[in-house]
């Protein structure tokens, strides 16, 4: 055996080479491997540490007496942040529109009105009991109904099969920093979160001559010529 051995020592040797090769890229290829999936691991671990460690936002609305006649005309809208603190007070842009649709036989057209003050009174930043936003709007909900009668009055009056349909939507915007100092944009409408494109989409709808300065300033009789003499793509 020792004979042998010596006889082929450059032989064995060479095969001795070749086996610890293989062994350390083996070897090498494993640490990488282990490498690999601990930094996904942590990448996983840190999003995951993020993601519970956001806000989490609560819209509600709900309405107010007027002084002068005790109804509920004054509607106003509370936002809170029920989940984790933010770094800085959250800022919030909140914007509201008069819905337009007409229906005639089969044919569906709909107008989006940017109602730029229709809540007058804001509070942006932290107040107490987690809220980060309040505003309301003096008289607006009542300003709302008498649009939305009308609506229904003119649906009676106009040629048959043809209806008007009032509605009204808030779009929020609310940027803050979380308590890893980066900075988030999250977008609602109503009481729903959505995408950044489905918000900017909505302005794309609601243009400059479609917007009005104050609730009180707007008329169902405008915005019904508005619609009425909308040309449709042929």
């Amino acid at each position: 055996m020792i004979q042998y051995l010596a006889e082929n020592k450059d032989w064995l040797t060479l095969v001795v080479s070749i086996v610890v090769g293989v062994a350390t890229i083996i070897s090498t290829g494993v640490n990488a491997y282990l490498v690999y999936k601990q930094n996904e691991i942590y990448k996983e671990q840190t999003a995951l540490q993020v993601k519970q460690n956001q806000p989490v936002f609560s819209i509600s609305t709900s309405l107010e007496q007027d002084l002068d006649d005790g109804k509920y005309g004054t509607e106003v809208v509370t936002i809170r942040n029920v989940g984790k603190t933010t770094s800085q007070p959250c800022n919030v842009k909140i914007r509201a529109f008069v819905k337009l649709t007409k229906v005639v036989g089969g044919e569906r057209d709909s107008l989006y009105f940017q109602i730029e003050d229709y809540f007058n009174v804001v509070s942006n930043g932290n107040t107490g009991d987690n809220e980060v936003f309040y505003a309301k709007g003096n008289s607006s909900n009542r300003r709302y109904a008498e649009l939305y009668y009308a609506a229904i009055e003119a649906s009676k009056t106009v040629k048959p099969h043809c209806y008007y349909f009032i509605d009204k939507l808030m779009l929020t915007k609310i940027e803050y920093t979380d308590i890893f100092q980066k900075e988030h944009v999250r977008y609602f409408m109503d009481k729903a979160e959505i995408t950044q494109e489905i918000y900017e989409n909505m302005f794309s709808n609601s243009i400059d001559d479609y917007r009005y300065s104050s609730i009180m300033t707007i008329s169902f009789s405008d915005i019904k010529d508005v619609i009425d003499n909308l040309k449709r793509p042929k």
